[in-house]
This record gives structure tokens, sequence and C-alpha cells, in this order.
């Protein structure tokens, strides 16, 4: 991220025989810096700053008050933003709290005068209002055909602290503790720290499980998404949710905690939403499992539901629009 605004100006300065329309850059890469050191023909470019996350919101390890966050890299979002013709982000939640963040970090910082204040204020008011969410997209994963058996549980996410694994396992220990019949599929990246909770609950559910770890193919990663029943999320960060959307796409119904940008993919149907505590997250489960067994025909036609809702992801649909976006930005 500190680097990234000159790596890429040196490269497009050294193609001098290709001509542009448009500077679309990411959060990581400081666009104002980009444009200090870029040609001129592509400095003065229109440009869109596309927020898939930002620096000023992503949780810390541990105690929040013992650890200090490196404002050099929220102060790049900051300037990116000003420095930019539009604002994307990736949902409604994120775009909110990107600007409440802002506005809270601008309050601690030294005081400016007056004047200057009012004008950082002016300016920042102005890039929310235009600001926009344009959600990535996906390659849609085909409705799964209808599971028998015990309710096929999934669990898809960097196996990082921001994820919150540890709420999963207990919700999990509290489903075994009143006999409920489960298959579980636990999948995603793991890096040098590992929370310690995976081990623990390898051993706990060694009986339930389907699958557990990295997936070593896009097409086996597919193919447990399209195989399970249920996508369960307990995460205290999540700007979109690429892994949950693919899941719906394949049919997995979705349980979510009603927070972050959760609500906003499921269409703030509340029947997919519990209330963030460990104890609804297990009775959704449950309430989800007794309807497999007791309506599947309805339970289908729910997981149906789901992978409709996935549908308005799907890239050709949101590359379609992106695009019609960018033209009218370069059009003026």
């Amino acid at each position: 991220m500190r680097h990234a605004a000159a790596s890429f100006a040196f490269e497009v300065n050294a193609l001098q025989d290709r001509d542009w329309d448009i500077v679309f850059a990411t959060d990581m890469c400081n666009l104002s810096e980009f444009k200090g050191l870029v040609r001129k023909d592509v400095a003065e470019l229109p440009s869109v700053i596309y927020f898939h996350e930002n620096q000023f919101s992503y949780p810390s390890r541990g105690d929040a008050d013992s650890i200090q966050r490196d404002l050099h890299f929220a102060m790049t979002n900051l300037v990116s933003v000003l420095s930019a013709d539009a604002v994307w982000f990736n949902s409604d939640f994120h775009r909110q709290t990107l600007f409440s963040e802002i506005d809270s970090f601008l309050k601690s910082a030294p005081r400016l005068a007056p004047a200057d204040d009012a004008r950082w204020q002016q300016s920042l008011n102005s890039c929310q209002v235009a600001s926009e969410v344009h959600s990535p997209g996906i390659d849609p994963i085909a409705l799964q055909t209808a599971n028998e058996g015990p309710i096929r549980i999934l669990w898809a996410a960097r196996w990082e602290h921001d994820k919150n694994p540890q709420q999963f396992f207990e919700a999990i220990d509290l489903l075994k503790a009143v006999g409920v019949e489960f298959r579980l599929s636990v999948v995603g990246e793991s890096f040098r720290e590992v929370p310690q909770c995976f081990e623990e609950a390898a051993k706990r559910f060694s009986d339930h499980i389907d699958h557990w770890g990295y997936a070593k193919s896009a097409e086996e990663y597919r193919g447990i998404l399209a195989s399970a029943d249920l996508i369960v999320s307990t995460a205290i960060h999540e700007f979109f949710g690429i892994a949950v959307v693919e899941a719906m796409s394949a049919g997995c119904l979705p349980v979510f905690p009603d927070r972050l940008s959760y609500p906003e993919l499921v269409n703030r149907d509340t029947t997919y939403l519990y209330d963030g505590t460990t104890q609804a997250l297990a009775d959704t489960i449950k309430a989800w499992s007794e309807l497999q067994t007791s309506d599947p025909g309805q339970f289908r036609s729910r997981q149906a539901e789901a992978s409709e809702l996935a549908s308005r992801f799907a890239w050709h649909i949101r590359a379609e629009e992106m695009d019609d976006r960018l033209e009218q930005i370069v059009d003026g």
C-alpha cells in the first residue's frame, strides 16, 4: 500500500503508446500520489476509487485500547477520497461506516483553523453525497439437488479473529447438546496464526465433519458449497461477503447476524438474520433443521429463494451496470 501508487505510475509512464479513458483504483492505492507521479494525460483523466475495505475500520487484534492503528494508511484512504471524481463502495454499510470513521478521525485530530475545519467538512460532505454503491459480482453456482439426512452446515471464511469462529463453534456445541443431527463443513484459508478454537473443534466434532480446511481447487470449493444446506456467518468484520453470496447462489439458506453488510445481501429479510447472540444462532439453525424434516418441500422452496436473492450479484449483471456507469463518468 505504501508503494503501489509509485509502482503503477512508473508502469503507466513506460507505456507511451497506450490511451486510456478513466483511472479505476482500489482503496489500496494512494490515488493522489498516483496522479502526482503519472504522466499528465493520465493524471487529467476522470478517476474512480473503489473501496472494498478501508484502513479506518479493520478490527485490531487484542485489546483495541492498547493497539495503535497505523493512521498513515487511514490518511491514504482519506486523501484518495478527496482526489477522486467518483467514490464507489461494495455495500452501503461500508459507505456509511467509512464516512462516519473519517468524521470521528477528524474530530480527534489536532485542531485546525476554523476555516480549514469548514473546508474539510464541506469537501467530505460533497464526497459522501456523490458516493455510490456498486457491489462486486460472483460466478453463480447451479442450484443444488435436495439433500437427505441431517442438516448440512457450512462456515466459509478466513480462519482469523475477525470472522469470529469461536462463536460458531459454541453454537454448534449447543446444537449437539440438545441432540440436533448435523453434518459440518468448515472451509477457508488459514495463515500463520490460526485461532486455537479450530483445532479444538476439529476434535470435538470429528464424527460430524464432511470437509475441514482449505479446498484444493475452485471446483472442489464450489462442490462443497453446493453440497451444504445452510451458510452461516458469525463475522464481526465484513464489508460485503462474496463467499456467503456464492453459497446462497447454490441454494444454501443464509444464517447471518443482523449487522454489517448482511441485511443488504438478503434484502433485509429477517427470516435469514439472527440477533447476533450464540443462542439465537443455535436456535435459528435448529429451526431450519426442523423445517427440513417436517416440510422438505417448503425447505426446498426457501433454498430456491436464497438462490434467487444471490442471482442479482451475477457478474454479467454487475459488470454491465458498472460499465454503464463508467461510461457516464467518462462522458461527463
